[in-house]
């Protein structure tokens, strides 16, 4: 990148060509002036720390965890945080049953900026490569942020163009809360038949913030927020047989049944004209332009029921044929039920 004299040496090329009188007086320019790329990029340290607790008996295994992540991003007020916490457990109630259970919980909250180059000028990074050097720093005499494009001594740069700390004042974040939760029943019936039923859950919201402040008096601002969920609940149940008959033949018989729902909800509001800065996206009625909000509901089951039957001989002739019976709420008015067999021989 050019240092503040060098892009007015390079300027008044520009202004010889045109025919017009030079932008700069070279002797008054200060080096290196101002490095905009320095004001907005920093470095980013990355931190993770675990703890952990384990434990155990004849019978029982327990473990649990915590990890407090975090990476800045390479942009001022970017990057991401995340909690976590995790908890697995089973125990051998006796010879006959065993349970056990797992669960994470996590929190994560992301800082993002727009970065789209597509245009000169207008995102941080066109603008922080284009707006020049010779400008003495991100303020003027007042404390407030030059504003590039109506600056009359550079008359002749991008109109696109903006004080590229301007979007560092901006906030686009998202917090996500998550759970996912299972439990299982393992039951040895008999000898070869056993019995497992799996309980599954997963659950995570979503808020979005979004909010551009009020910098130069011909702005208006603006905010957004908006909120999203979904949840997942499955429930599986198998019953598995499997039985060697002298030394040349085993069997191998699994019946199930399982369900599943979802659901996903999200509503979203934007606005802009906003009266201050202090309640960023926290007060949208107070805006002098509310757009229609949006919002929708996404929601599906599933039913199946599920048989399969292996047989080998000298484990090198095998044969298995299955069935599957699946019940989808997405399945077509009229057709809500289908059934899929298969069957198969090989050798090896």
């Amino acid at each position: 990148m050019l240092n503040a004299r060098d892009y007015a040496t390079v300027a008044n090329e520009r202004a010889k060509n045109d025919g017009v009188t030079p932008y700069f007086d070279i002797d008054t320019v200060s080096n290196p002036g101002t490095n905009w790329q320095d004001l907005i990029f920093r470095s980013a340290p990355v931190q993770s720390h675990t703890l952990t607790f384990s434990g155990s008996s004849e019978t029982s295994n327990y473990t649990l965890s915590t990890n407090f992540f975090q990476q800045d991003g390479l942009i001022v007020n970017t990057g991401v945080k995340r909690g976590t916490m995790r908890f697995n457990v089973d125990h051998k109630v006796n010879k006959v049953i065993g349970i056990g259970a797992n669960v994470t919980l996590t929190r994560r909250e992301v800082n993002r900026l727009d970065v789209n180059n597509g245009n000169f000028g207008g995102r941080i990074y066109t603008d922080a490569m284009g707006v020049p050097p010779t400008l003495d720093g991100p303020f003027d005499s007042d404390g407030n942020y030059y504003q590039v494009d109506q600056l009359p001594e550079y008359s002749w740069i991008s109109l696109d163009l903006r004080n590229p700390l301007i979007h560092t004042e901006k906030k686009d974040r998202s917090l996500h809360n998550t759970v996912l939760a299972n439990g299982f029943i393992d039951v040895n019936i008999l000898e070869g038949l056993k019995f497992k039923s799996l309980f599954s859950l997963e659950y995570q919201n979503s808020i979005n913030e979004g909010f551009n402040p009020i910098i130069y008096s011909t702005d208006l601002g603006s905010a957004s927020d908006g909120y999203a969920f979904n949840n997942s609940f499955l429930n599986e149940n198998i019953l598995s047989y499997n039985k060697s008959m002298g030394a040349n033949h085993k069997i191998g018989l699994v019946g199930g049944f399982t369900a599943q729902t979802y659901m996903s909800r999200f509503e979203s509001a934007s606005v802009s004209g906003i009266s201050n800065n202090i309640t960023e996206n926290y007060d949208l009625a107070g805006a002098t332009v509310i757009r229609p909000p949006s919002n929708g509901l996404g929601e599906w089951t599933l039913l199946s029921w599920l048989g399969r039957a292996n047989y080998s001989f000298k484990d090198k002739y095998l044969i298995t044929a299955s069935i599957r019976t699946d019940g989808s709420s997405r399945f077509g008015a009229g057709n809500k039920w289908g059934t899929f067999p298969s069957a198969a021989v090989a050798w090896r």
